[in-house]
């Protein structure tokens, strides 16, 4: 997985979900402003995503290395992208040649 590849549909990624926040959504329980939680599943090889709580059972489960943020209707989707991949090297999603 190239992370610069990576980087670019993270954004997309985050850039979807903020068009689907619904003004009834919290991404947070403490949350007074609408706004979706996202969790990304990754390893070297893929990864998945989910929205909101799934109770382990969506996408995102089936991966050892996760990160999750809160979208908001503002969120820059770049920072975002760069708070997931932060998360996965954190948890080795990335092997050393894949940094670039």
């Amino acid at each position: 997985m190239n992370k610069r590849n990576f980087r670019t549909q993270m954004a997309r990624l985050v850039r979807s979900v903020r068009n689907d926040i619904r003004p009834e959504y919290r991404a947070n329980e403490d949350d007074t402003v609408p706004g979706i939680q996202l969790t990304v599943g990754a390893n070297r090889k893929g990864w998945s995503y989910q929205t909101g709580d799934n109770s382990f059972t969506g996408g995102a489960y089936g991966y050892a290395a996760w990160a999750v943020v809160s979208v908001y209707s503002r969120s820059d989707s770049f920072e975002l992208a760069d708070s997931i991949i932060s998360q996965l090297e954190e948890q080795g999603a990335f092997d050393k040649e894949q940094q670039s």
